[in-house]
């Protein structure tokens, strides 16, 4: 065994464990500051309630995070099988969320959907897995951009759009910071 890859396998983990903890701890303090709403449209009728958001949230993170920890770096085909499960993971609690949220031009959980894939790719993964991630973030993009936002009040504008600052701000840092804690070898 290639004592290389192993060392590199435990940063990648590391690297991955970080991004899944900040990513669904800003997905979750996002969801509180909405909470007090209903589902926003007709359209997401049989989706959760905002009330349900964070809680969803909480599950997908510890279920993810939990396979990332407990999963043996050093084995390539149980840690490739580890992260088509987080990121699949990932992208189905974003549908709920944006859905749920006023659809992909309104939600402010529409960053995260933009920022999986650079995750993937600072964190190794194949070329085909990132296409596949781009491809399942688009498709949701698509899908949920015609997801009608009712009419707000200002405080709940108000909450919309820290929200959406939030998550925003959060993205962009999260993504230079694994950028940079990323074991890449020049």
């Amino acid at each position: 065994m290639d004592t290389n890859w192993v060392l590199t396998a435990v940063s990648l983990r590391d690297a991955a464990l970080r991004a899944q903890v900040v990513t669904g701890t800003v997905l979750f303090l996002a969801s509180l500051m909405l909470r007090q709403r209903r589902s926003v449209s007709q359209w997401a009728r049989y989706l959760p309630t905002y009330e349900h958001l964070a809680w969803i949230i909480l599950a997908v993170t510890l279920a993810t995070t939990g396979i990332l920890a407990f999963v043996n770096p050093s084995s390539q085909t149980h840690w490739a099988i580890a992260m088509l499960i987080t990121f699949g993971a990932d992208l189905a609690c974003l549908w709920i969320l944006i859905a749920t949220t006023g659809g992909s031009f309104n939600s402010p959980f529409r960053p995260v959907l933009f920022l999986l894939p650079s995750i993937a790719i600072f964190l190794q993964e194949p070329a085909s897995r990132v296409l596949t991630y781009l491809a399942g973030s688009l498709a949701i993009f698509t899908y949920t951009f015609k997801v009608p936002l009712p009419s707000m009040d200002a405080r709940d504008r108000s909450r919309y759009r820290v929200a959406n600052s939030l998550v925003s701000i959060a993205c962009l840092v999260l993504a230079v910071y694994i950028g940079l804690a990323a074991p890449w070898k020049p």
